[in-house]
């Protein structure tokens, strides 16, 4: 049941966003003016990324974590937005889109953009560096990975653009395909978030290049 919404002025193009339970803010990435945007019950804050930012999530510290596409880096604010830390990503990951902090400290990045050979999901550690990548299942084909949720027990979640949503261990071994367009989606998912038991799917129609139909299907884990 729809309970509230809210206004955001000045917002060019939205690419992501991520909520944090502990400062009951929601921070909103705009991909144009390159900027993130944090709104709670008080207040409105906006700071720059100077970088092309795609996607981003919350760490454990409760830190907002930055997934900078063209410069193929990861950024780290604080709440406020200062900036705590760059990680640069080594050499094969191209064309970043989103990355989550792991349960052990390291982060998972889903990369690859159209006409790049690979577009996988890999773990690497808290330098960038690569320790497991991971391009496709058993089952359904991985082929365009494009958004990241991350369980209490480690277990990863990937949106797959062209119409599933896989389940990965914490190794990044394959687990099974949570769901798939004409099973449980009607359209593709692009976005995901964990909630405790729950996995939250953002469920997307497109027709002549634009975004006609959405939804949220709601799992339980």
């Amino acid at each position: 049941m729809f309970q509230c919404h809210r206004f955001i002025p000045k917002l060019d193009g939205l690419s992501d966003m991520a909520a944090s339970i502990k400062d009951r803010c929601l921070y909103l990435v705009d991909c144009v003016a390159k900027c993130v945007k944090a709104v709670n019950d008080d207040y409105s804050i906006t700071w720059p990324v100077n970088d092309n930012p795609w996607g981003i999530s919350i760490t454990s510290s409760n830190d907002i974590l930055i997934t900078c596409d063209e410069a193929c880096k990861l950024k780290i604010f604080s709440p406020i937005g200062k900036l705590l830390r760059e990680i640069p990503l080594y050499p094969n990951i191209t064309n970043p889109c989103h990355a989550v902090e792991t349960v052990d400290g390291n982060f998972v990045v889903c990369y690859g953009a159209e006409m790049d050979p690979f577009r996988c999901v890999c773990l690497i550690n808290a330098d960038g560096r690569a320790i497991i990548t991971y391009c496709g299942g058993s089952a359904g084909q991985m082929t365009k990975p494009c958004h990241l949720a991350v369980d209490e027990d480690g277990f990863v979640f990937v949106a797959d653009a062209n119409g599933m949503v896989q389940m990965l261990s914490p190794g990044l071994g394959f687990m099974w395909d949570v769901a798939s367009t004409g099973n449980s989606l009607s359209g593709k998912p692009w976005r995901l978030s964990v909630d405790r038991q729950r996995l939250c799917v953002a469920d997307n129609k497109c027709f002549d290049g634009k975004w006609t139909v959405g939804r949220v299907v709601i799992f339980e884990l």
